[in-house]
């Protein structure tokens, strides 16, 4: 057997150990991944964990700060308790005792985030009134209340996403002073990372509070 460097040999078994475990994703598809992961909230995240993420090492302070708000939130839905009949469904209702975890002040940064208020107003609006968007796909019409399987709350979820793409825009200029152009191919991947966070965020918001608790909803 040939003899070779130890140095050499080191970095043969290193590379040979990362290709077996497949390609290194970027930040960008790990912060993907965690979406994917929490946009029905079935585990819990240990926020050491996300710390780790370099995604959230390359994250200002602000994104930061809201990011650990985001996946308390997440933590708040896994762990969900039935909200007080005896409180009014609002911010306040969310801050209470129940949903520890989550402070008001924390839940009124999120509900203040480019595009989060407008998602919670259609998402509500959705399901009140069935389908106020026209939502269509393959001639059948969708709404929150009368979907029966996860697939067409990802129609309808997907349709509010599409409708708050401009306000999501619009409230990053305003808001956090992101002058974002949906013309622009550099600015398209953080347009689609801000309205996916709004439009999840929103509707943990909405999961949370009640609003598909109802009798009427057809899936939980």
């Amino acid at each position: 057997m040939e003899n070779r460097d130890p140095g050499e040999l080191g970095h043969i078994m290193g590379k040979a150990f990362s290709e077996a475990m497949g390609p290194k994703l970027s930040a960008t598809e790990k912060y993907n991944d965690f979406l994917n992961e929490t946009k029905y909230f079935n585990e819990p995240f240990d926020k050491r964990v996300i710390k780790e993420q370099t995604y959230y090492i390359q994250m200002n302070e602000q994104d930061r700060a809201e990011h650990l708000m985001f996946v308390e939130l997440v933590n708040v839905a896994k762990n969900k308790k039935a909200p007080n009949p005896q409180l009014p469904p609002n911010l306040d209702t969310l801050g209470n005792a129940g949903f520890e975890g989550l402070a008001l002040d924390e839940t009124v940064k999120l509900y203040n985030k480019p595009g989060v208020r407008v998602a919670l107003e259609t998402i509500v609006a959705n399901f009140d009134n069935d389908s106020p968007l026209g939502i269509r796909a393959n001639g059948e019409t969708y709404s929150l209340r009368t979907a029966s399987n996860k697939h067409e709350v990802d129609v309808c979820r997907q349709a509010i996403s599409d409708a708050i793409k401009d306000k999501v825009i619009a409230e990053c200029g305003s808001k956090r002073r992101e002058v974002l152009s949906a013309r622009k191919a550099d600015d398209k991947e953080q347009i689609e990372r801000r309205v996916r966070e709004a439009e999840q965020i929103a509707f943990t918001l909405a999961y949370i509070g009640g609003v598909f608790d109802s009798n009427d909803s057809r899936w939980s």
